[in-house]
């Protein structure tokens, strides 16, 4: 019913720091990395890549237990009139499944959401970079690419 349309919200809004910490964590690497290369320094492929990952990981192992917990509100059976719900919210459910399983039980499934999660994350900041790079060299030189943009437009109405 509606009471399930609302259930996990208060860790839905806890989850948004997930991918402030993923930034965070790239963005504080990323700089370190280029400081100490001077002012050739970029970003290598690779490295976007592995920082996209490590970030990621930092992120999701940091933030998990509140997943755990969303998971559990959101699926917990509505109880019969007049029976209290098994899990209150979010830090209820976090405290009881700490007290009943232990550590195991808030990070239970943790490595198949790593593996997963990673390897987008690892794609996406590297995509990032590439397109950032792109960005900065058309507007280094927009005239340039819009010649080049112009010079494809007219190859493909040739073909057409």
């Amino acid at each position: 019913g509606f009471d399930k349309l609302w259930a996990g919200l208060s860790s839905s809004l806890l989850l948004c720091c997930n991918p402030a910490i993923q930034f965070a964590v790239y963005e504080t690497i990323k700089n370190k990395l280029i400081n100490q290369r001077g002012a050739a320094g970029r970003l290598r492929s690779l490295e976007a890549f592995a920082l996209g990952a490590m970030a990621k990981w930092v992120a999701t192992v940091s933030t998990y237990p509140v997943q755990v917990a969303q998971t559990r509100l959101r699926f917990q059976r509505a109880p019969d009139p007049g029976v209290q719900a098994r899990y209150r919210g979010t830090i209820d459910c976090i405290t009881k499944i700490f007290r009943e399983e232990g550590k195991a039980g808030l990070f239970s499934g943790m490595e198949t959401k790593l593996w997963h999660s990673t390897l987008i994350s690892a794609l996406m900041f590297l995509t990032y970079e590439k397109i950032q790079k792109l960005v900065e060299r058309v507007l280094a030189d927009p005239k340039f690419y819009l010649a080049k943009l112009s010079a494809s437009k007219q190859t493909m109405a040739k073909l057409t």
